[in-house]
């Protein structure tokens, strides 16, 4: 870490690499994409060209691109894993095992009929007996927006700009109890307080017969406590009586049913998607 003062305002320059040449890094400071000078994105373009000179990558036909490297070792040295972490994935793994035997000792004497049941495996010792945090609240609105900031595909969620795409229609009508008192749908917009997840790479997409992937939208918004929440879905990409616009004021077990499509149709994006 390097500090830079000038004009009594500290600046701090990270670096999470070996050192055996110039190099050239960025303020530690959070910024969006449009955040940034032309020098900042010039250096930016620099960086990802430098590392797909470095990285070779393999593609499979319809399945995600990967490193072209034999095995661990014959990456680049910025991206091997320290011998701790290796130490610790062992130790992860270890207990991977022990949890998955705990867990089938336990299931031939307790049935497993409902989604409660499975806390019978941490109260027989998995993860030390604790019942993980987000299991207590994986149904609300706020955790499962939080899963589409914080989770595996965060770059699904976009800003929409001036208006909302044709092809999902919602109004104010479907969103009234979702937003502020007061604020029409067009002013939360035009306030930066709306994204939009929309799936559509999965219009066509091969699925067996007994399988079924939904290309589903959803708009978010930003409430007056500056949390993020789903106020609208919509599972298919033409709008039409056979589609309707899902919203929080619909019954509870649909609202949780339409979010668990969404949720599935964003992990299917993220694994088919080469971006």
């Amino acid at each position: 870490m390097v500090k830079v003062t000038k004009q009594n305002v500290a600046g701090y320059f990270p670096c999470y690499q070996w050192v055996t040449t110039d190099i050239t890094v960025r303020e530690a400071k959070a910024t969006l994409a449009f955040e940034d000078n032309k020098d900042l994105v010039a250096l930016r373009q620099e960086e990802v060209g430098k590392w797909r000179e470095i990285l070779p990558w393999h593609d499979w036909e319809s399945m995600p691109s990967y490193p072209d490297y034999p095995d661990h070792d014959a990456l680049p040295r910025d991206l091997q894993f320290e011998s701790e972490k290796r130490r610790d994935m062992n130790d992860y793994r270890k207990e991977g095992v022990y949890n998955f035997l705990l867990q089938k000792v336990v299931s031939v004497f307790k049935d497993i009929e409902t989604y409660y049941d499975y806390t019978k495996f941490f109260k027989a010792g998995v993860n030390d007996g604790k019942v993980p945090d987000v299991a207590h609240r994986w149904r609300t609105d706020r955790e499962f927006a939080r899963q589409f900031l914080q989770g595996v595909h965060p770059t699904a969620i976009r800003r929409v700009e001036k208006t909302l795409p044709k092809k999902f229609p919602v109004t104010d009508d479907h969103v009234k109890g979702s937003l502020g008192r007061g604020v029409t749908l067009q002013q939360a917009i035009d306030a930066g307080h709306i994204y939009m997840v929309d799936c559509e790479l999965l219009v066509g997409i091969p699925v067996p017969e007994d399988r079924y992937v939904t290309p589903a939208m959803a708009l978010f918004y930003v409430n007056a406590n500056d949390t993020l929440v789903p106020i609208a879905i919509q599972l298919e990409q033409e709008p039409g009586p056979g589609n309707p616009i899902w919203t929080p004021q619909d019954p509870h077990q649909d609202w949780l049913l339409v979010k668990a499509f969404l949720k599935c149709a964003d992990a299917q994006v993220k694994n088919n998607s080469k971006k």
